[in-house]
């Protein structure tokens, strides 16, 4: 039950937020009793709150009222639920258990009597498009996790309450075992927070997953944080189910407080038998999760994780930033200068530049990927000044000279150490490592439409037909599944996550072991994979004909079509599903020119679009400057590889 007794917790918003709040209390619009919100200023990391007010039943309220009164004040629950258990009888105020209860998101609600009963009993419907379910932890639910106390179809959900009258007042004596919820009042109830896990079936020290949880304001401190606690403790239930798990199955939380800038994790359990490598993954699962929190209004720089009151030496003694070498190998997406790729369309021979976001001005000269002495890719260590355009070839009097070998798409891994080919013919994928004079890995393949890397050095290729394969580091093609409509695939640096691009629209996805077999302490490794269960991100967003990964909360895109309809967007994944935010980019392109491919690698380097002519436009960021790469210079397929 929530504490009634906690304190009320602001909500930070944008300036822009405000402009229509003035001094005392404004309501905010929609159906059935006002929920009322105050401007207010704050002492900890966020300075501007909005403090909700939930209004208790107005007497003599109907059913319908009564219902939409009790669904705007019960999504503030945590900042106090009184106004919402006066919406309740005593005996359903009893079992109403907010704190752990699955949520439904709707769009927008109709409420409306189904079934009345004379003058003493009624049962009231909310229906409406569901935008998002949620677990109990706040994550987002797949449709197998999904609560069937439901009525669902396509996307339509409706729940029932049945009313009494309890002197003379409509009140609410049965209700629905989730919260139901209005978009318009989550977005001002919830607030979105990263939560992080270890890969399933990989090697320990693997960098983590980010998973979004939304937490509901007004928790208190102490609360918010046991809550995130217990979260990662538990492996994830939503979509990240099979892929991504808590690094030490079996470790119970004793408490969890803030100390300054601190916060104080006491755990027990399985974590006291473990290995130092798996509490040190178990640090940086806090670590990540805690420091800089937008939950807390401390400002969380560092933690001390305690095992049964002792403080472990794997967070430092005293406790080390999150920038300490010894939590960079588990980051994400750590940000470096790398390197670019594309493809010149007409000799079709591979290029690499430097793409590192401060020589924006002078990106590296142009570096054939296959030169006389192997396979290379460009350093930034060397663009130095380099011109922004490679010196043309000498001419020949047999005509331009042929490339060493012919592709269609270059991808080099995450590491650097490896480059991934498509054949001009696209009927064969091959991989060559760096330096080599030729390739170790040929695999015939009936087309391919899309690649990426896993940080397992495993090769994912999707092909016209939008069937998976995935090319093993041993050059084994291993087929894995198939996804109608599947055009694009793109894994993140943490190697777990997928965004797909699926008959045009966003979805998000995970590799997960084909057979997972944990144990309580240890992970097994695996060597088969496959795509499970996804999700779809900023529905809104439609048309998508190239993305990539920006960051760990965001994708690039190009969407729409032609020259009055494609843009580049940033994307947030992470939250996407309810956070409706998509930035367009503000840089501009030529005039009679429109996008049609992408490629990025974090706010450290460029982002490459290819226009519709196979110019290439290098951007330092979504909101620009932008210049054409050139002059003369034309390609196709822009990839991001390995560090530059």
């Amino acid at each position: 039950m929530a504490d009634r007794r906690r304190r009320t917790w602001w909500r930070v918003v944008p300036a822009f937020g405000l402009a229509g709040l003035v001094a005392g209390c404004v309501s905010m619009p929609g159906s059935g009793p006002p929920v009322k919100y105050r401007a207010e200023g704050g002492t900890g990391q966020n300075q501007v709150y909005i403090v909700p007010h939930p209004e208790p039943p107005v007497p003599n309220s109907s059913p319908t009222d009564i219902v939409q009164g009790f669904l705007s004040a019960s999504a503030f629950y945590a900042s106090g639920d009184q106004a919402a258990r006066g919406y309740l009888t005593a005996g359903a105020s009893q079992v109403w258990q907010p704190d752990n209860e699955a949520a439904t998101v709707f769009e927008q609600t109709a409420t409306q009597v189904v079934q009345s009963h004379g003058d003493s009993q009624a049962t009231v419907q909310v229906s409406g498009n569901v935008l998002v379910n949620l677990t109990g932890t706040g994550s987002v639910a797949t449709q197998s996790t999904q609560s069937q106390s439901q009525s669902q179809s396509s996307g339509h959900a409706a729940y029932k309450f049945d009313l009494a009258k309890v002197g003379g007042q409509w009140r609410i004596e049965q209700l629905p075992k989730v919260l139901v919820l209005a978009q318009k009042d989550f977005a001002f109830a919830y607030q979105a927070q990263n939560v992080y896990y270890v890969p399933s079936g990989q090697s320990q020290g693997s960098r983590l997953v980010p998973d979004t949880v939304y937490v509901p304001l007004g928790t208190t401190e102490n609360d918010l944080l046991t809550r995130l606690v217990n979260t990662i403790l538990t492996s994830p239930g939503d979509w990240l189910q099979y892929a991504a798990q808590t690094s030490v199955q079996g470790t119970k939380l004793i408490s969890a407080y803030p100390s300054y800038q601190t916060a104080v994790v006491n755990l027990t359990g399985a974590i006291a038998r473990a290995t130092p490598a798996q509490q040190q993954e178990m640090a940086a699962q806090l670590a990540y999760t805690l420091v800089g929190s937008p939950g807390l209004q401390a400002d969380i720089s560092a933690v001390v994780m305690e095992i049964n009151g002792v403080q472990s030496a794997v967070t430092g003694i005293p406790p080390v930033p999150l920038s300490d070498r010894r939590y960079q190998p588990y980051d994400p997406y750590p940000p470096q200068a790398a390197s670019f790729t594309y493809v010149d369309p007409g000799t079709r021979e591979a290029q690499s530049r430097c793409g590192s976001a401060q020589a924006a001005s002078i990106i590296g000269q142009a570096v054939a990927v296959f030169a006389p002495g192997g396979a290379q890719l460009a350093s930034c260590a060397l663009a130095g000044s380099a011109p922004s355009a490679s010196p043309p070839p000498p001419a020949s009097k047999h005509g331009p000279r042929p490339a060493a070998n012919p592709s269609a798409m270059v991808l080099p891994s995450p590491d650097g150490n490896d480059i991934a080919t498509v054949s001009a013919s696209q009927d064969q994928v091959a991989i060559w490592p760096v330096g080599a004079k030729r390739a170790s890995i040929k695999v015939p393949v009936p087309g391919v439409s899309s690649m990426s890397w896993d940080e397992m050095h495993d090769l994912w290729i999707v092909t016209p037909d939008s069937d998976i394969e995935m090319v093993t580091a041993a050059g084994k093609l291993v087929p894995s599944g198939s996804k109608q409509g599947l055009t694009q695939i793109s894994i993140a640096p943490d190697g777990v996550r997928v965004a797909m691009v699926v008959g045009g629209q966003l979805q998000l996805g995970a590799i997960v072991p084909s057979q997972s077999t944990q144990n309580q302490t240890q992970r097994s490794i695996q060597t088969s994979w496959v795509i499970g269960q996804s999700v779809p991100i900023s529905p809104g967003v439609s048309q998508v004909r190239s993305m990539s990964w920006y960051d760990r909360d965001n994708l690039v895109v190009v969407s729409g079509t032609g020259q009055q309809g494609a843009l580049v967007e940033e994307v947030p994944v992470n939250g996407g599903v309810v956070d409706q935010t998509v930035r367009p980019a503000k840089f501009s392109v030529p005039t009679g020119r429109y996008p049609v491919a992408i490629a990025a690698d974090t706010a450290e380097n460029v982002l490459v679009v290819m226009l519709d002519n196979h110019q290439l436009e290098v951007a330092s960021g979504v909101d620009g400057p932008a210049q054409i790469l050139g002059p003369g210079v034309l390609g196709s397929a822009p990839a991001y590889g390995g560090p530059g």
